[in-house]
């Protein structure tokens, strides 16, 4: 949080001047030019003298505002500054003060006024209730404006606690809903705005003190406003958030580091963003220069306008009937009141109606121009659509559609393609049609309607679920729990893949063959498919798994294993142990160093990666009486007491005996028998190749081995013509190589 500016004086600490207790009241006119200085404060070209402090989370120029519930700033018929324009009510009388800041509880508005250095206005809402007089939910926050000479001066916004975003008036219910507080600034004739992102959004809202602010501090934002001379100006912003105004004339504006706000205003005009996520207020003669990578950049223009290089998205202002392109990068265009065509280009494209105050309706597979509730709208290679906080109709084209409902009870219609359908809060329906769709569940009211059973064109389908317990409807094929606390899934009929989430999980995969998975695990997992009861994954909560056949693990060093179905354990990425117990298993390992438990004759071990950075050495650990290495393995170990046989592959194996009797070929490859895990001393030679006797470790047959390692014991081995690398381990060993080039290691005994 960023802590309330206090000690200004008053009762309270936050200066001398209040508004009374009052509803939507403000206190009019108050004169700033003895603080600023005579010409006041120059906001974006007009000098201002005067301000007005409104008891709604706001102050204006020229004139109080009574308005309770917000709106956006493009939409302000009013110069405004807003730190949190929404319904706020302290006829609730006094309160305990919320903790950890510097707020006191008095449920009241403050401004103080200092005139050191350039002059300072602070305006302190300090623990504010919400109507109707409610002060269950409180809210504390702060706005300074600070001179710098000559008009020019800094916004500060502090977000010290937001409990509440609505007033009941605005559509609220106990403080949430509705119509959401706005937060930014505004000309007041649509000509130059700025929302601060989270603006509108109640989730967002809601985080404003713990969301580090444009200044890297969490709940703190600062703007520059710096304003030119009707002559050509040459204007160099800061490493700050830097907004500058050119007023008339031909303009250089650079805004450098920063997430600025440039505005050449009249005259031919030259605005150079730089670093950060600038926006740019352009007419017809204005030139951009956005180099790549430097971050994500909004022009607003109340003329038609085709966005440059590097520059990713498009406001339309004004009320005329004018027309938006994209260009190769993924843009998002915001229409004006009036008929607009929006025009994607190339990349994943969207048309947003966030700051729209009616539902929409948007046809997306529709080509001609179409009425939407924000006036008539053409859509030319357009991806997405975000709606807005009322209810909306989306639908989508062929493509893949990305359709994104906000607030209220949408219908989205994803189509053809593989789309992903967000409602956003509220009961929503969502239908996804043909293609692979995503679909996001939030609201027990939602409803995922996906009614092609085809698998070549209905694709496979995943709910990505938010809440408390969420059982697949028909045809769809995929679940992904989201939340983090305890959370329940259940699959359908269908071969399901059902995503475990952070917190404790009960996962039913219900009839089907299907799969378990630790896909999304932030740490290593250990899973049994054969308890039923709950288990502790390590990396994924405690989760009970309940009719499942496959599992699959995480990107970290998991420990599956099966049941006694014929199951698939997939790795992942990380070096894991795969052990698919009694069954035909499918042990595929992906990345890392894995190790395969093999115990039947149908088990399949899947290594693809033969790349060794990141395949690694893996090892197959065999129960079975004969066993050879497949690809990209390369390693084998025999685990059966009784006669067993092993063989190796192409690559340079180490194969490990077991105690009975073996016949051990290492095949091609550079390749090493081993005693390592013998019980006794053994004797044993490369260069027989028929049965012998090793003492520790049985009668075993050596062929097609370069190298020998011996045991923990007092071992004797013994090279061939090759040259031979003889490893002795523990114990006081005797080792032999033979004719070859060889080289002798003696471990650590005598």
């Amino acid at each position: 949080m960023a802590s309330l500016i206090n000690g200004l004086g008053g009762a309270a600490g936050f200066g001398e001047n209040q508004l009374t207790r009052n509803d939507d009241s403000y206190t009019s006119y108050i004169d700033i030019s003895t603080v600023f200085g005579a010409a006041g404060l120059n906001f974006f070209g007009t000098n201002y003298t005067d301000i007005s402090v409104n008891n709604n989370g706001n102050i204006t120029f020229g004139g109080g505002l009574s308005t309770y519930t917000p709106y956006g700033m493009q939409d302000s018929s009013r110069p405004m500054i807003a730190p949190f324009f929404a319904d706020v009510d302290t006829r609730g009388g006094t309160v305990s003060a919320t903790p950890g800041g510097t707020s006191t509880g008095s449920n009241l508005v403050y401004y103080d006024f200092n005139s050191a250095g350039n002059g300072t206005l602070t305006v302190t809402w300090d623990d504010v209730g919400y109507y109707n007089s409610k002060v269950d939910k409180l809210n504390a926050f702060q706005l300074q404006l600070v001179g710098k000479g000559n008009g020019n001066f800094d916004v500060i916004f502090r977000y010290e606690t937001v409990n509440w975003t609505t007033g009941s008036a605005s559509g609220g219910t106990n403080g949430l809903g509705g119509t959401v507080a706005r937060a930014g600034y505004s000309t007041g004739d649509g000509s130059s705005w700025y929302e601060l992102p989270q603006s509108g959004n109640e989730s967002a809202i809601l985080e404003l003190e713990t969301t580090p602010g444009n200044t890297g501090v969490a709940g703190y934002y600062k703007f520059s406003i710096v304003s030119g001379t009707s002559g050509n100006d040459n204007m160099q912003g800061t490493a700050g958030n830097d907004s500058l105004y050119g007023s008339s004339g031909n303009d250089v504006i650079n805004g450098f580091a920063g997430n600025d706000v440039l505005y050449g205003a009249a005259g031919s005009d030259r605005l150079l963003g730089g670093l950060g996520d600038d926006t740019y207020i352009v007419d017809a003669l204005d030139t951009l220069v956005e180099l790549a990578n430097q971050g994500t950049d909004v022009v607003q223009a109340e003329i038609s306008y085709t966005l440059g290089d590097n520059i990713e998205n498009l406001i339309l202002t004004g009320s005329s009937s004018i027309n938006g392109t994209g260009n190769a990068l993924n843009n998002t265009f915001v229409g004006n009141s009036s008929n607009n065509v929006f025009n994607g280009a190339a990349g994943t494209d969207f048309v947003s109606y966030a700051y729209s105050n009616y539902g929409v309706s948007v046809n997306l597979s529709n080509t001609s121009s179409q009425y939407t509730s924000q006036g008539y709208d053409t859509f030319v290679s357009i991806e997405g659509v975000i709606g807005t906080d009322d209810s909306d109709t989306l639908t989508g084209n062929a493509l893949a559609n990305i359709l994104i409902g906000g607030a209220d009870n949408d219908t989205l219609n994803g189509g053809a393609g593989n789309d992903t359908l967000d409602g956003g809060s509220g009961a929503d329906q969502m239908t996804g049609g043909d293609g692979s769709d995503v679909y996001y569940v939030d609201n027990v009211g939602d409803i995922v309607s996906e009614t092609n059973t085809v698998a070549s064109t209905g694709g496979t389908d995943t709910v990505n679920s938010y809440l408390g317990t969420y059982t697949l409807g028909a045809n769809v094929e995929n679940l992904r729990l989201m939340s983090t606390g305890t959370v329940h899934g259940a699959g359908n009929s269908l071969n399901n893949v059902i995503d475990a989430g952070a917190g404790n999980n009960i996962l039913n995969g219900a009839a089907g063959i299907d799969t378990a998975s630790y896909a999304y695990a932030t740490a290593a997992v250990t899973a049994n498919l054969g308890l039923t009861i709950a288990q502790a994954t390590g990396g994924s909560g405690s989760d009970t798994l309940l009719n499942f056949e496959n599992l699959t693990g995480s990107n970290y060093n998991d420990r599956l294993t099966g049941n006694a179905a014929a199951n698939t354990l997939s790795g992942g990425l990380g070096s894991d142990q795969l052990n698919g117990a009694a069954g035909a298993d499918r042990l595929i390992g992906g990345d890392g160093s894995d190790l395969y438990y093999v115990d039947n004759a149908g088990d399949i071990v899947s290594e693809s990666n033969a790349v060794a950075s990141t395949g690694g050495i893996d090892t197959v650990y065999s129960y079975l009486g004969a066993y050879t290495l497949g690809d990209n393995v390369e390693n084998l170990r025999l685990l059966s007491t009784g006669t067993a046989n092993g063989t190796g592959n192409s690559l340079n194996n180490v194969i490990d005996a077991g105690a009975g009797n073996n016949i051990l070929n290492g095949a091609a490859g550079i390749d090493t028998a081993s005693y390592a895990y013998a019980t006794a001393a053994v004797t044993a030679n490369l260069g027989l190749t028929t049965v012998q006797a090793t003492g520790g470790s049985g009668s075993d047959t050596l062929l097609n081995f370069e190298n020998l390692t011996g045991s923990n014991y007092h071992d004797k081995l013994t090279g061939n013509a090759l040259a031979n690398t003889l490893t002795g381990g523990a114990g006081n060993d005797l080792l032999i190589g033979g004719t070859g080039l060889d080289k002798l290691y003696g471990g650590t005994g005598a």
